[in-house]
């Protein structure tokens, strides 16, 4: 850039150079035109008389340089044009040099008040171009602050929080929209009114005190952000908010900025955790209490088998009482793990057609003893045709003996318990109606919430985790019905009504002839026990055992892995939460025996959920089940594993 600069900076001079000293050479030239035509006339006599006009238009054109070259072409022309004798460049004649030496002081002074007048001009040039240079700046200025202005004018209008800007005597100078949103007053409306309009009167001697102790000491300590206040909007209601309060000057005025913020949600959040905090504490409180509550049947029971060996009936009590209690263990883990999968979209329903009378009977099964224990009466009302659902039998009966058990818990000691069925349209609805303790109408909108309890008035004793009606909804709403909850008041009982659409009647299948299955001989089975719990370890083993298998224990992985390469298990109950090495990893060392492909791997573990399944499966584990192993799923269990070696045997 800089060598193609250079050479048109030179032409630029040369350009300018020759328009000057050129200008001199033709206002000489045009001197001369002037003064020729009257030679006639004037002769010899004042030849110099219309170069005056030359010089004069030099020095003001190009400056000092080109006037004394007009000064001297003047002189050349006239000695050799104007000037006896004609055709030379010298002078002759006295007077012809005292004209020339009048002519050269004239052009002195000429030149002088010319170049005078040329720097003044420039000067004046240079002032114009400075004051336009400096007004287009101030121009440019305005320019860029309308600009920043309008930005920030827009920055202010569209950010979510409300800016107020106010005077030290609180009042307020200017108004955003969020602001107009947020408190419902146009800023027109506001503007030049004192800011307390926007805080309800509480608030306004307090107000008045910060404004009264600023105009004393000059301080405030409203100044900051992070502080909570109250605000009121035009029509009169009030909302939480975050008040941010910043100070500024305009010209000796001191002034403040306020950002406000809506926290009313979050507000409402912070309730919501208050409250989910104080019904975990409760839901914990409640479930340290259902765990102690049949794990103290269990002690007294086994206490009283160890000093009662020699009376049969009490023993047989015992066991019966500690059997109850260890279902309602198991219950509540269900429970639990059930609402676990329901939120997590795991629980999957096996559908299948079921009749109605099937579902509530196996509920009404289920929940009797809790009903009889209390004294209470029972009565069943169905339809007298059969109805067919499209839902998971096991899923179906829990949801109504958990609305049951709610009835036959929250009823006062011989109460009455009603459970009726009947169809509308293409739906079918079922009652639990009871004489209970009833609801508030507090109560009622929360009922089906999580670790929700129902607190009344009753003496009796109100067991349970607050997740059952949870549950109950879940799984009624996953089988594409509803349920709702009705109550005129407390002691005033409760219904809950069930709402589950119908399918059509299925045709009943062909009986199917010689379809009885022939009686598989009972076989004894190798099996291999690994878990780290002792007690748990021993006690199936001992089942198993009695039942005529041939068993082994080890009590960790490596242990197990070592004792199945010996022993060449057929079965092998494998806990996961092992030492050393987890069921997991032992599943894959037996699996890369030549023993291991033909085992079949249990595992029997605390854990419960999809992933501990999917785990189990990648590691080659054939079936994962959960403890505790109920003893009818057991022999079932047993029962199919023989069925599979005689089968083998056969081939």
């Amino acid at each position: 850039m800089d060598e193609i600069a250079k050479p048109n900076d030179v032409l630029e001079k040369m350009r300018i150079f020759l328009i000057r000293y050129g200008g001199a050479v033709l206002f000489t030239a045009v001197a001369l035109l002037v003064r020729l035509p009257l030679n006639p006339w004037l002769g010899n006599f004042v030849p110099f008389a219309t170069f005056y006009g030359a010089v004069a238009a030099s020095v003001w054109f190009g400056g000092v340089g080109p006037a004394i070259v007009a000064v001297i072409l003047s002189y050349l022309v006239c000695g050799y044009f104007l000037i006896e004798p004609r055709g030379s460049l010298f002078l002759h004649e006295a007077r012809d040099f005292i004209a020339l030496g009048l002519y050269l002081s004239s052009c002195t002074i000429i030149i002088g008040f010319g170049n005078g007048m040329l720097v003044a001009r420039r000067r004046a040039e240079l002032s114009r171009e400075k004051a336009l240079h400096k007004q287009r700046q101030l121009e440019a200025e305005v320019v860029q602050r309308r600009l920043a202005e309008e930005r920030i004018r827009s920055v202010v209008d569209t950010v979510v929080d409300g800016i107020i800007t106010f005077d030290e005597q609180g009042i307020i100078d200017s108004f955003n929209q969020a602001a107009e949103k947020l408190f419902g007053y146009e800023a027109s409306e506001v503007i030049g009114r004192n800011v307390k309009i926007l805080m309800p009167a509480s608030c306004h001697q307090e107000h008045d005190g910060e404004i009264d102790s600023f105009l004393r000491t000059g301080t405030t300590k409203n100044l900051g952000s992070g502080r909570e206040a109250v605000g009121r909007r035009k029509n009169g209601s009030t909302f939480p908010m975050d008040w941010a309060v910043g100070e500024f000057q305009i010209d000796s005025r001191r002034c403040f900025t306020g950002v406000v913020r809506d926290i009313t949600e979050r507000k409402q959040w912070e309730a919501s955790l208050n409250e989910t905090d104080r019904r975990k504490d409760e839901f914990l409180a409640t479930l340290a209490h259902e765990l102690r509550n049949p794990l103290a049947p269990i002690r007294n029971g086994l206490q009283l088998m160890r000093i009662a060996k020699d009376l049969p009936h009490l023993v047989e009590e015992s066991q019966s009482i500690m059997e109850r209690q260890v279902e309602q263990l198991v219950r509540l883990v269900d429970d639990l793990l059930d609402v676990s999968r329901i939120k997590g979209g795991k629980l999957q329903l096996r559908r299948e057609q079921v009749k109605l009378n099937a579902v509530i009977q196996n509920a009404v099964e289920t929940s009797r003893p809790l009903i009889e224990a209390a004294g209470h009466k029972l009565i069943v009302t169905l339809p007298d045709s059969p109805i067919y659902l499209d839902g998971d039998l096991i899923r179906l009966s829990q949801v109504f003996s958990n609305l049951l058990n709610n009835s036959a818990k929250y009823t006062e000691r011989g109460g009455c318990i009603h459970f009726e069925a009947e169809r509308e349209g293409s739906d079918v609805v079922i009652r639990v109606r009871d004489t209970g303790i009833g609801m508030s109408p507090e109560q009622l909108p929360h009922i089906f919430d999580l670790f929700t309890q129902v607190h009344g008035s009753s003496n009796q004793a109100q067991g349970g985790l607050g997740i059952g009606l949870a549950l109950v909804k879940r799984l009624v709403e996953m089988h594409g019905g509803s349920i709702l909850a009705r109550s005129d008041g407390p002691n005033t009982g409760s219904e809950f009504v069930v709402r589950l659409p119908i399918v059509p009647v299925p045709m009943l299948e062909a009986d199917k002839a010689g379809s009885e299955q022939a009686t598989v001989p009972v076989m004894t089975l190798r099996i291999l026990v690994i878990d780290d719990n002792r007690d748990a370890a021993d006690s199936l083993a001992a089942m198993l055992q009695v039942s005529g298998h041939e068993l082994r224990i080890a009590y960790d992985g490596e242990q197990g892995v070592t004792v199945a390469t010996e022993f060449t298990p057929e079965v092998i109950f494998l806990d996961i939460g092992l030492p050393n090495l987890n069921g997991y990893e032992v599943a894959r060392l037996i699996r890369e025996q030549p023993f291991g492909q033909h085992v079949q791997l249990i595992a029997l573990s605390g854990w419960g959920q999809e992933e501990d399944k999917r785990r189990s499966k990648e590691a080659g584990i054939d079936l994962h089940m959960v403890k505790p192993l109920d003893p009818l799923s057991l022999n079932k269990l047993l029962s199919d594993l023989q069925s599979a070696h005689t089968l083998k045997l056969d081939r």
